[in-house]
């Protein structure tokens, strides 16, 4: 009976050590898939925040083009205008002078 017992008993250890394996395999494996998958989820978010720092920096850059061409419009009128008005004036002090 002590034999069959320490037989029994190996057998339960050799069964107990086996699924141990089994189970540190099937960890490694499922660490290995997460590892992966957080690292395609770090790539996806990194490329996202690239991808929109992009579009803000491109949206700044037409601002910024916009921000230029209008006041490039309201300094050329303004120079329009102060070139009529030095013209208007040239034209007046003439008559004056002649007129005198």
């Amino acid at each position: 009976m002590g034999m069959f017992v320490f037989f029994s008993l190996l057998q339960e250890l050799v069964k107990l050590r086996n699924e141990k394996q089994g189970l540190e395999q099937e960890l490694a494996t499922s660490q290995d898939k997460w590892l992966t998958e957080r690292q395609k989820l770090v790539e996806q978010k990194d490329s996202e925040r690239r991808k929109a720092l992009e579009e803000i920096q491109e949206q700044n850059e037409q601002d910024y083009r916009d921000f230029l061409t209008e006041h490039q419009d309201t300094l050329n009128k303004a120079l329009k205008t102060a070139r009529e008005q030095f013209t208007r004036e040239k034209v007046l002090l003439h008559q004056l002078c002649l007129a005198h």
